[in-house]
């Protein structure tokens, strides 16, 4: 299994991309503190995040995805 860039990149950036959103989640239920934002998500998402690394390589390098295959909308 190769590890592209790309299979790197997208968990961080989706890491970075949801953080506003598990902020105004936590800042609506009420009762927010940064402390309890930093010890409870953050390591769990940090090993999503390599998780995910490893699952986008395999999930990109899928037979499905094998660009000289036709696709449904190939009318040839």
């Amino acid at each position: 299994m190769r590890i592209t860039k790309k299979d790197i990149i997208r968990p961080i950036a989706g890491l970075i991309g949801l953080q506003p959103v598990v902020i105004l989640y936590l800042l609506a239920l009420g009762d927010f503190t940064w402390g309890d934002y930093l010890s409870t998500g953050w390591g769990l998402q940090i090993c999503i995040t390599i998780y995910l690394i490893f699952f986008y390589a395999w999930y990109e390098n899928l037979e499905v995805w094998n660009e000289n295959k036709n696709d449904a909308f190939d009318k040839n």
